[in-house]
């Protein structure tokens, strides 16, 4: 009866342990659920910031083309009306491109 009643309580001592695995195993992967999480987080604002920079270079590439349009017209006035036409092609496509997402310009 001893040597049973041993065996029964290793059987137990080795579930116990087993538990305490499987509960530390759990508390890893939810973990590495939320360090993910955390991470998705990070590279979508990430991303975000890296388009507003982008569109923010374009933007600026654009008013630079624009202003040197208008320099081209003060320098050439033989091609002034044609420099004035695509300066203000430029000034609407910058307007278009300013405006917030959804919005109609």
């Amino acid at each position: 009866m001893k040597k049973h009643q041993a065996m029964v309580n290793s059987l137990r001592s080795l579930l116990a342990l087993a538990e305490c695995h499987n509960y530390r195993a759990r508390q890893d992967i939810e973990q590495a659920r939320d360090l993910v999480r955390q991470a998705q987080r990070v590279l979508i604002a990430f991303d975000e910031e890296l388009r507003g920079l982008e569109r923010q270079a374009l933007l600026n590439d654009f008013e630079a083309g624009r202003l040197a349009l208008l320099e081209q017209a003060e320098a050439d006035p033989e091609n002034r009306q044609g420099h004035l036409a695509q300066a203000a092609r430029v000034a609407k496509a910058l307007e278009i491109l300013s405006a917030p997402l959804g919005s109609t310009a």
